[in-house]
């Protein structure tokens, strides 16, 4: 603290103290032999408030000192503030302080589900079995006259209401590798959203951007008609790897879009998922790992977790 100056009368000092409180320079006074030492606690603010006393001893009674019921009032709303900002500290704490499972609700579920569908199916390789039959986006025990290559023998079981299907592929995945790697970016990239965000905001990404991207998979040719490799669409495909780029395009479309109200992502990130989808593309990953990649799904959940990005900005409901 710095000594501003003294002031013969405590009545004055107080009068004075109030006046540097409503000018946002906190101060006291003290009783010292020659009358009341008044003091600031910021260094930084001693040169405005000598000049603010000098001003105050030409003129105590002028009306711009008076200011003690401002400075009341002010000083009830800094202890409210206060008060508020200790709550939120404290609720934050408990926040982070909870498991996962209560933290990341949704992706936890998610998980979870994901891991007992890939045991009852045999690591995605029961095709007969009732899971893979009941999940993908077609019954894989089909009559002989079905065609794989009909869009409309595609929609065969979504057309006879199952419309699950639109969504529940997501939860099928070939192999361990491909569940191993989706489950640990989806607990990064969903449970940042989740907690940044609210689990209705996760819900509703992996609701908008599942059903698209496993839809125009699912009734995309065979083969892309573009010079690029890789594999089309399947009625087969699986895995959640579409709600992940959806995830990805939200949280990059915030950036680009709704910076004050963005997560802080780190660009490796990005830039490893948007790596891993031109390698898709191209053909890459099919003959590294022997694997056929799901591009549509991959591309269009992109495109799809962008557009909800955008679109939420628009929101009157802000980040948590």
């Amino acid at each position: 603290m710095r000594q501003v100056g003294t002031l013969p009368d405590e009545q004055e000092a107080a009068q004075f103290i109030d006046y540097l409180f409503t000018l946002d320079i906190d101060a006291q006074a003290d009783q010292a032999a020659d009358g009341w030492a008044i003091w600031v606690r910021d260094e930084n603010l001693l040169e405005p408030a000598q000049e603010k006393l000098a001003e105050f001893l030409k003129n105590p009674q002028a009306e711009q000192f008076r200011a003690a019921r401002q400075a009341d009032a002010l000083r009830v709303e800094k202890r409210k503030k206060a008060q508020r900002v200790q709550k939120q500290q404290v609720q934050m704490r408990q926040h982070w302080n909870r498991p996962a499972s209560q933290r990341r609700p949704i992706t936890m579920a998610l998980i979870f589900i994901s891991v007992i569908v890939t045991v009852m199916s045999d690591r995605g390789q029961n095709f007969s079995g009732a899971v893979m039959r009941s999940l993908l986006f077609c019954d894989t025990m089909q009559s002989a006259e079905w065609d794989i290559n009909s869009t409309s023998d595609r929609l065969i079981n979504i057309k006879q209401g199952q419309v699950w299907r639109l969504l529940t592929p997501i939860f099928v995945h070939y192999g361990i590798m491909h569940i191993v790697f989706n489950m640990y970016m989806l607990y990064q990239l969903g449970g940042l959203v989740e907690e940044y965000y609210g689990s209705n905001c996760l819900a509703l990404i992996v609701l908008f951007t599942g059903v698209i991207s496993v839809t125009v998979s699912s009734l995309m040719p065979f083969r892309l008609i573009i010079p690029l490799g890789g594999d089309g669409g399947t009625p087969y495909g699986a895995g959640m790897s579409g709600v992940l780029f959806g995830i990805l395009g939200y949280l990059w479309a915030k950036m680009l879009w709704d910076a004050s109200n963005a997560v802080p992502l780190n660009p490796n990130t990005i830039l490893i998922l948007l790596i891993w989808l031109g390698l898709g593309v191209f053909g890459v990953l099919d003959r590294m790992l022997g694997a056929n990649i799901d591009n549509w799904a991959h591309a269009v959940g992109l495109l799809s977790g962008m557009a909800a990005g955008y679109l939420s900005r628009f929101s009157l409901k802000g980040r948590k």
